[in-house]
């Protein structure tokens, strides 16, 4: 005589090795529609960074000169939102102000997260409106 939960896990067991044929039946089609119909259509654009958040997040540090600070933030956060948006790093500025010995003037800390890409992205977008203000830590 079968119990109560050998009827049960046979149920479940029937159940799962469906879904399993199920799924298995229409995974070609799924990745049909997710993936590029070929190489060429994969865009190298920069803009597209934003969607590789869910890439590998790693941490750099920059120091910025305090001089340069507002130039690089702009009016109401609209310079670092641009340049978050376009290299899809997330970026904070310390409110703290240190001194840089080597440069000999006063600075606060940039840190940048997200994918190696999207890192060199956001300096270059940094070293575009702020020059050589901001200097990445090695």
């Amino acid at each position: 005589s079968t119990s109560a939960a050998e009827k049960a896990a046979a149920n479940v067991k029937a159940q799962v090795e469906m879904l399993a044929h199920v799924t298995a039946a229409r995974l070609p089609e799924t990745l049909a529609t997710a993936l590029p119909k070929s190489p060429e259509s994969v865009s190298s654009d920069s803009s597209d960074l934003p969607q590789l958040k869910q890439a590998a997040s790693l941490e750099r540090k920059g120091l910025i000169s305090i001089a340069y600070v507002t130039a690089l933030i702009g009016k109401n956060g609209s310079t670092i939102s641009e340049v978050k948006k376009k290299s899809g790093a997330r970026i904070h500025i310390q409110n703290t102000v240190v001194f840089d010995k080597d440069r000999a003037q006063k600075v606060r800390t940039v840190t940048l997260f997200g994918s190696t890409a999207q890192i060199d992205h956001a300096v270059a977008l940094i070293h575009q409106i702020v020059g050589t203000a901001f200097k990445i830590c090695r």
